[in-house]
């Protein structure tokens, strides 16, 4: 008899327990079973069995999005092939949790585990090009988007050459048209402005990486995530081989934080459902995912773990943004893995005490506020070289500046800030 059986679906794996248990073979401890694909409500019949979950659903909504992408494009788009993860859906039937002592494990208790099933090794590839597997693994070989722009080397923590402007927010129109030299089509904002214009004006004026808003709806509720996917492509598809990074910004809706006297919100399993299918799709383009708007009672270990659970699964670095005098909320972001903290509107004495406390464990980003940034050149170049020079060292550092509204800054001081900057040479490396 063999010691274990990988059915190709589930109805096959149903006849392969029917003819083991004919024979008086107990699974898992005489056969493991493990099959392919995951049938809507499975676990609730069978909560013992092992398998292969391929997103039958999530390749259909992407399939969707990449099809009305092009229907709404003015142009004809470039090819893009998505590959989506398998996940392995650990339980009872691979024998995973049979002890020796145990003669009948309670099959029915429903405890499982999910891990994403990892990518092919190179020596793997090469092995199955040699047996003429070239056309099956064409789709694994696609150059990364995220690898390319120096956010992400900065977030593996590669040397870079000098100090990164990360854009927090819309930097306004008045700011867009001053750097691209030209009137923009409409009245833009951060929901509406064209991914393109953005691109644009970020590789003129010397940003390193711009977000990719996301906002709920003005009730508070979460969009369907295919609104979300649809606008992520967007950008992605802009910044390809630009060099600029474009990062995931999402502002949480408070009905999504888990109060204190409370287990949790009812749209908090929506959010990190929508989260995990974004972070399969785009998993490759995205360096960076930043946690805003969260409340002071959010910043718990066990609140940001669960939040944060897709980007890890991924080992995507994530940022949270910091509310004013919240830095004994620190030791929370650290347990639950937090890679970046955004404090850009403490001032240089605390972001000095923040970083030399926690700066080898966390990123930290911030700059000068908006009373620093409405005066004279000289006055605005003071500002920007005592933030780089007091925080630069060491590196772990991106300069950042939050504005409480777009526009807040003249295109002129907003030109002098990053001129400054760009020029500054001090000490950067990750």
């Amino acid at each position: 008899r063999p010691d274990a059986i990988l059915a190709a679906n589930n109805v096959l794996a149903m006849g392969v327990l029917e003819a083991l248990n004919e024979r008086g073979l107990r699974v898992p401890q005489e056969v493991a079973l493990v099959c392919f694909d995951d049938l809507p409500d499975l676990a609730q019949f069978f909560p013992f069995l092992t398998v292969a979950a391929q997103p039958a659903y999530d390749m259909g909504l992407n399939a969707a999005q990449l099809l009305l992408s092009r229907i709404d494009a003015a142009g004809p788009l470039q090819p893009r092939r998505i590959v989506l993860p398998v996940r392995l859906v650990l339980r009872y039937s691979c024998g995973r949790l049979l002890q020796q002592e145990e003669s009948s494990p309670k099959i029915l208790e429903n405890r499982s585990e999910s891990v994403i099933a990892r990518p092919l090794l190179r020596d793997e590839v090469s092995l199955l090009e040699t047996e003429g597997g070239e056309a099956l693994l064409a789709s694994v070989r696609f150059p990364r988007q995220s690898g390319r722009s120096l956010l992400a080397r900065f977030l593996r923590g590669e040397a870079v050459e000098r100090i990164l402007y990360l854009e927090l927010d819309f930097p306004g129109q008045a700011v867009l048209e001053y750097v691209l030299e030209r009137a923009l089509a409409e009245e833009v904002d951060a929901g509406n402005v064209s991914p393109e214009d953005w691109l644009g004006f970020a590789l003129r004026a010397g940003v390193d990486a711009i977000p990719c808003l996301l906002f709920p709806h003005r009730a508070g509720t979460l969009p369907p995530v295919f609104e979300w996917l649809n606008r992520i492509e967007k950008y992605v598809r802009a910044a390809q081989n630009s060099g600029v990074g474009v990062y995931l910004s999402l502002f949480v809706p408070e009905q999504c934080v888990p109060q204190p006297s409370r287990n949790g919100e009812e749209c908090t399993p929506r959010l990190v459902a929508a989260l995990r299918t974004i972070c399969d799709r785009f998993a490759e383009d995205l360096p960076l995912v930043m946690l805003r708007g969260l409340p002071r009672h959010a910043l718990r270990a066990d609140v940001l773990s669960r939040l944060t659970a897709p980007m890890k699964e991924h080992a995507i670095s994530t940022a949270v943004e910091l509310p004013g005098q919240s830095e004994d909320s620190v030791a929370s972001l650290l347990q639950a893995d937090i890679t970046a903290v955004v404090a850009a509107d403490y001032p240089l004495e605390e972001l000095i005490t923040l970083k030399r406390t926690w700066g080898e464990r966390l990123t930290v980003l911030g700059g000068p506020s908006e009373v620093w940034m409405q005066g004279s050149y000289r006055e605005v170049e003071k500002a920007v070289k005592a933030y780089c020079a007091a925080l630069s060292p060491g590196g772990g550092y991106l300069f950042s500046v939050r504005q409480s509204a777009p526009g807040k800054f003249s295109p002129e001081v907003y030109s002098w800030m990053l001129r400054t900057l760009r020029a500054f040479r001090g000490e950067n490396s990750s």
